[in-house]
């Protein structure tokens, strides 16, 4: 769980037990946002350069018929 993840966590914790407002649960929740969404665009782009590799090899890792 990453820092920003832990944030958000905390936050609503807070909220829920009356110690905070709903806006910091927000912000936590903003400040998170744009780094999960890099991650997701970093994991797409490498997946789709992968396939092309992928099927220049002959076949995925651990299968057997070539055929």
């Amino acid at each position: 769980m990453s820092a920003l993840e832990t944030a958000v966590k905390l936050s609503s914790q807070r909220y829920v037990a009356g110690k905070a407002s709903y806006y910091e649960v927000l912000e936590a929740q903003q400040q998170l946002f744009p780094t999960e969404l890099n991650l997701a665009r970093t994991s797409a782009t490498n997946y789709s350069h992968g396939q092309p590799v992928q099927g220049t090899r002959g076949g995925w890792p651990g299968e057997t018929n070539y055929t």
